[in-house]
């Protein structure tokens, strides 16, 4: 993945560069992880941004918590779709991945998959921007 990352991160840099400004977290810390964790799940390129709003909502301790329900119904049907059509993506794998005769069960795998999108999301962006507070 590091050739991809680096990829990415040169992207956002140059976009940034070209505009001749750039705002740390909403032009390189969210889309940097959210795009290779999106990526990795093998989440179809149009549904990427969805990840960014829902992941925020959930995390805000003043969000409502339908938006938890919208996730998990859009990655249900999200695995249904997999389980027709698997693809070379960490999800395909999940749901095919067996041990001892034992599959994940759909729970699981969701817990696994939320976990992912929202923690692995928001650490990164928060780490990005800590690492770079002039503080």
């Amino acid at each position: 993945m590091r050739e991809r990352v680096q990829a990415l991160a040169e992207e956002l840099l140059e976009r940034a560069g070209t505009r001749g400004e750039m705002d740390l977290i909403a032009d390189y810390a969210l889309p940097l992880p959210m795009t290779i964790i999106t990526e990795i799940l093998g989440v179809p390129t149009a549904d990427r941004h969805k990840f960014h709003k829902w992941s925020k909502a959930v995390v805000s301790l003043s969000s409502p918590n339908p938006t938890v329900r919208v996730v998990i119904r859009y990655l249900r049907r999200f695995f249904k779709v997999r389980k027709r059509d698997p693809r070379d993506d960490l999800v395909s794998a999940l749901i095919q991945a067996e041990e001892a005769g034992t599959k994940l069960s759909e729970d699981e795998l969701l817990a696994m998959v939320f976990l992912l999108l929202i923690a692995g999301h928001e650490t990164t962006v928060n780490l990005i921007s800590s690492g770079c507070s002039p503080y």
